[in-house]
């Protein structure tokens, strides 16, 4: 998950700047730093990284995150709107298990799963509604001035770790771990507010007692 997450943080960031630049360079310069990055990792521990990439869905002791989901989905059939509530899921949750295991699942592995579990299509909707808030402020700031000022830095960087915590959610609980929770809404805050400069003004007095406005 973690891989993954990085793999595609790095194609946002050279989707940006692929169409905020006039230039390919910065892209192209993000895309072979990705490649380097994966090429180095592949090099200094491949039969560790090979060997993880090939036990997807067959975690230890016969339990996979993927089967979890898939159990996990039957109890959305019987409280598809409002779910089972919050905090329910491990007490719910061996009711429904296909498989035998002596492992206490806790959580869910996979936040969208879980937050659809215990809140319904209601608690999920309201969570998407946030992302798309979240990107939609995002990249209108970033279509106004990516990159030009230190606020724009500040929401590419804001919004691509919001892309990557999103998509590891997918794979664990990153928001169930409180700390990270909220690391994801201050980036959520940060790439979502309105921070554009406003263009800096002289205010000066003329003899005749009028104000006038003078751009600098």
């Amino acid at each position: 998950g973690g891989m993954v997450a990085f793999a595609l943080q790095c194609v946002f960031v050279a989707v940006v700047l692929l169409v905020r630049s006039r230039s390919t360079v910065p892209a192209l310069t993000v895309t072979c730093a990705l490649l380097l990055t994966v090429g180095l990792g592949l090099w200094l521990s491949s039969d560790q990284v090979i060997g993880r990439l090939t036990s997807i869905g067959q975690e230890a002791d016969s339990v996979s995150r993927l089967q979890v989901s898939k159990d996990s989905l039957q109890m959305v059939k019987l409280h598809p709107v409002l779910g089972w509530g919050l905090g329910t899921f491990p007490t719910v949750y061996p009711q429904y298990r296909s498989f035998a295991t002596d492992l206490f699942m806790n959580e869910a592995h996979n936040d969208v799963v879980q937050l659809l579990v215990e809140t319904g299509v209601t608690g999920l909707s309201l969570a998407l509604m946030l992302m798309l808030i979240v990107f939609r402020e995002g990249i209108r700031q970033l279509n106004r001035a990516a990159f030009e000022t230190w606020h724009t830095t500040g929401v590419v960087a804001a919004l691509t770790a919001c892309v990557g915590l999103s998509l590891h959610s997918l794979f664990d609980f990153n928001l169930h771990i409180p700390a990270n929770a909220m690391l994801f809404y201050v980036l959520c805050a940060l790439a979502a507010s309105n921070g554009r400069e406003e263009t800096p003004v002289v205010r000066r007095l003329r003899r005749s007692g009028e104000t006038a406005i003078v751009e600098v």
